[in-house]
């Protein structure tokens, strides 16, 4: 019975994607001049050839425009880049642009004539044309339907174990993931549908349920391991958006990675580098000191003598991962079907943009080289150095650097480090890269980060942090980067006027109120000071204030912000979560968010290639900016305080609270 209802679920996201219906006409090279409306869905990493096919908005948009990005040429086919789409009537006069392809589901703009125009869905290694099976990822040359090819023979031919070992277990994988699903649905239908919100055993059955959810998804993403224990990290990390119990659950995801034995490793180390690896090391250790969800390191030594990481991907990871990114992507389709509040495809492009980004170590090898330039004047931080001659696509060689990860407190104090003063050096480093560098590591947690004392005897502060991981960056747009900068200078200043300004920069207008609550857990109108939480009368507000939201508007609301801004509330609630182990306290966090914020703001005005009056008009803007927030910090401590002596309350103390 589970193993006939895991089929159905494989076959339903197929016959729900062959509804999608294929636009009338396109302009190639050509963007509309002029938006009539904003933009419906935004799908990121994608062929033009999907573009041109009515995409997540099922059959609602009026046009589609292709924009190409160029990061993925040569390496996933050609074109790829990102598709808008739109409800509204496109305006008729257009621009040349070479990058961008127009989609219209009328046909009636500038006497175009019907057809789809892409030609193909092309094979992103060789260019030739035809479909990617939807189970396994494999591509049919000349074939326009691939919906389940081979899945049912081999099941039916008794040749299912040896078709799943020779395709890298793609088979089992799937059905793992649609038999947890029918299983989650299942506990739903039979267990929670059709409970009230005013019913009094609400809130305790959905937390029972979520509960029940979690751990299968855990027990999911160890067995599958790969991509879906990357998926699981992030979501554990989605602590904006998604119950504690899903995410205290997954978060042990990032200490339960399943290495691969040494033979295994050691194919993928010959096969990359082209000679055994001997040749190579000098010493290698067969035991890995780590291992994540996408490779594992070795210790080693070259003919050097240099001590050296090495990364190596794990085996199957290429085979597997086209198969697994199409799977999720069903399951996150078939979640919306089942559960119609729960809009979650927007994040699927996200996810499969960031995957790709760090699948492949060459990028990484370039990110860590970048951010250690963006860093190099500090010397709280260190990026090991990468060596060229012993890294590829899929394994990397860098400095070893043998140092205490930054959630292991006592190991830091044997050292003769201070856990605070290292949690200051965390909070300035990540400050720096989101305010002023516009380039952010975007999977800080405490794996990623380990603690030394600074080799340096002359430095100035005895702590420096090890940065590792290099494959998860985002680049933010500088006009992002101007509004989040305002942002934080409003939520500490306390400034409901740049906030609802903010709100609207950010496309979620009135919903802006509830942007200090996802950042600083406290909201505009806190009455306290800034190290203290939210007093009970203001909780009991806020609860009043979302008893009436709807799950739906909460996913509505991420969905509308710029993709930049959830990249950075995820790290900041990694940072946050870091500052508050090491003992850092809240105030201290925030101060130093304010002062980068006030930096980075004032970059954008001054600029280093001002000069004469302009950058002395810039550099006093600076220190005007934030001298002023510094005095209005403490002016607005002081009085929160007096009221509270006032009333007789005691005053409050300064809480480590992160």
């Amino acid at each position: 019975m589970r193993f006939s209802f895991a089929l159905v679920l494989l076959v339903a996201p197929a016959l729900v994607s062959a509804t999608l219906a294929p636009c009338h006409a396109n302009l190639k090279g050509k963007c509309p001049k002029l938006h009539n409306c904003k933009v419906t869905k935004i799908s990121s990493a994608i062929q033009a050839a999907e573009c041109s096919y009515n995409t997540r908005t099922y059959q609602k948009q009026t046009y589609a425009v292709f924009k190409q990005d160029h990061q993925y040429d040569g390496n996933h086919g050609y074109p790829y880049g990102d598709c808008y789409a739109y409800t509204c009537k496109m305006d008729t006069k257009m621009v040349n642009n070479k990058d961008c392809w127009t989609f219209i589901w009328d046909g009636k703009v500038n006497g175009t004539k019907p057809g789809v125009g892409t030609g193909c869905i092309k094979d992103p290694h060789t260019s030739d044309c035809g479909c990617e099976d939807s189970i396994t990822g494999k591509f049919h040359v000349n074939k326009t339907d691939c919906v389940l090819p081979f899945l049912t023979l081999a099941l039916l031919s008794g040749g299912a174990y040896a078709a799943d070992e020779a395709n890298a277990k793609i088979f089992s994988r799937s059905l793992r993931v649609f038999a947890t699903g029918g299983h989650v649905l299942w506990d739903y239908r039979r267990h929670f549908r059709g409970t009230e919100r005013d019913d009094p055993d609400y809130r305790p059955k959905l937390q029972s349920l979520n509960e029940r959810i979690a751990q299968r998804l855990l027990r999911l993403c160890f067995q599958n391991g790969g991509v879906y224990t990357k998926l699981g990290q992030q979501l554990a990390t989605f602590n904006h958006g998604l119950p504690r119990e899903y995410t205290e659950t997954l978060a042990q995801l990032q200490d339960r990675a399943k290495p691969v034995p040494f033979e295994e490793a050691k194919r993928t180390i010959e096969a990359e580098m082209g000679r055994p690896w001997q040749e190579l090391f000098k010493e290698f250790d067969r035991t890995p000191v780590a291992s994540a969800s996408l490779a594992q390191v070795h210790r080693a030594v070259d003919h050097q003598g240099r001590e050296l990481a090495v990364k190596v991907q794990y085996p199957h990871l290429e085979a597997q991962m086209e198969a697994d990114i199409r799977v999720i992507k069903w399951a996150f389709q078939l979640t919306e079907f089942c559960f119609p509040d729960v809009q979650i495809q927007w994040l699927y492009p996200e996810f499969k943009r960031a995957l790709l980004s760090e699948l492949d170590f060459e990028n990484e090898k370039n990110n860590s080289r970048r951010i250690a330039a963006c860093l190099k004047h500090n010397s709280n931080v260190h990026v090991p150095v990468v060596y060229d001659e012993l890294s590829s696509k899929r394994m990397m060689s860098m400095e070893f650097i043998a140092a205490p990860k930054i959630s292991q407190i006592e190991a830091i104090r044997e050292l003769g480090l201070d856990p605070p003063q290292v949690a200051r050096a965390l909070c300035e480093v990540f400050s720096e890269m989101v305010f002023c560098h516009e380039f952010v590591h975007c999977d800080p947690h405490a794996g990623n980060i380990f603690v030394r004392r600074n080799p340096d005897p002359q430095a100035e502060h005895k702590e420096q942090l090890v940065l590792l991981d290099h494959g998860l960056y985002r680049e933010l747009d500088g006009e992002f980067r101007k509004t989040y900068c305002d942002l934080w200078r409003a939520m500490l200043t306390r400034d409901s006027a740049l906030l609802e300004d903010c709100g609207k920069r950010l496309n979620v207008g009135e919903l802006s109120k509830y942007l200090p609550l996802l950042l600083t857990y406290r909201t505009i109108n806190h009455k306290g000071r800034l190290d203290t939480s939210m007093s009970e009368s203001e909780r009991k507000a806020l609860a009043e204030d979302l008893k009436g939201m709807r799950f739906s508007t909460v996913t509505d609301f991420l969905e509308q912000l710029p993709r930049d801004m959830l990249f950075v509330f995820r790290t900041n609630n990694m940072i946050r979560a870091l500052n508050k182990e090491l003992g850092g306290t809240t105030r201290e966090r925030f101060s130093i968010m304010g002062n980068y914020a006030v930096s980075g703001h004032s970059s954008l005005y001054s600029g280093s290639t001002e000069v004469g009056f302009a950058r002395i008009w810039g550099t006093l803007g600076y220190w005007w900016e934030h001298l002023n927030l510094v005095f209005r910090l403490r002016v607005l401590d002081y009085v929160m305080a007096a009221l509270h002596y006032a009333k007789g309350e005691p005053p409050a103390k300064i809480k480590r609270v992160g």
